[in-house]
């Protein structure tokens, strides 16, 4: 597993800004069935990554399901994240819950 910063994972997996900004809107028109982890209209990428970087990869990975190659590197990128900082490191936060929710729901 890597050491990196949690929100350097969309250059590990080499996707562009549109995409991402894509599957945040996609997630947007899917929260209305699950309306426990609510991504507000005014949380943009770059919010995203740098205040909620492991939800934003479970959102995006749950988006993703029109993209199965994309899909699938960011649920291995979420799995391992949710390893080690869980897992591993024993951190509790509301992100880190938020982000549970969004993977077991989707």
């Amino acid at each position: 597993m890597t050491t990196s910063p949690c929100n350097e994972w969309p250059t590990r997996l080499g996707l562009d800004q549109w995409l991402l900004a894509h599957l945040l809107q996609r997630y947007r028109t899917m929260q209305h069935y699950f309306p426990f982890v609510v991504v507000l209209e005014s949380w943009n990428v770059p919010y995203m990554l740098q205040a909620r970087p492991t939800l934003f990869l479970a959102v995006a990975a749950s988006a993703a399901c029109h993209y199965p190659v994309v899909q699938q590197a960011l649920n291995k990128e979420l799995k391992d994240t949710l390893a080690r900082r869980v897992l591993v490191g024993g951190e509790t936060s509301l992100e880190l819950l938020q982000t549970i929710l969004v993977y077991l729901a989707w």
